[in-house]
C-alpha cells in the first residue's frame, strides 16, 4: 500500500526486496507501469 501510493518503505522492509519490487514494477500505479 505505501509503495503504490508513492511512500518509502525503506525503514520496513530489506533493500533486496525494495530493489525486487522496483525491478519488476509491483504495487506501481498502471501509468506509472507504462512510462518506464
Amino acid at each position: 500500500e505505501c509503495i503504490a501510493r508513492g511512500l518509502s518503505v525503506k525503514y520496513l522492509t530489506a533493500d533486496e526486496v525494495i530493489d525486487y519490487i522496483h525491478q519488476h514494477q509491483l504495487y506501481a500505479n498502471t501509468e506509472e507501469k507504462q512510462t518506464q
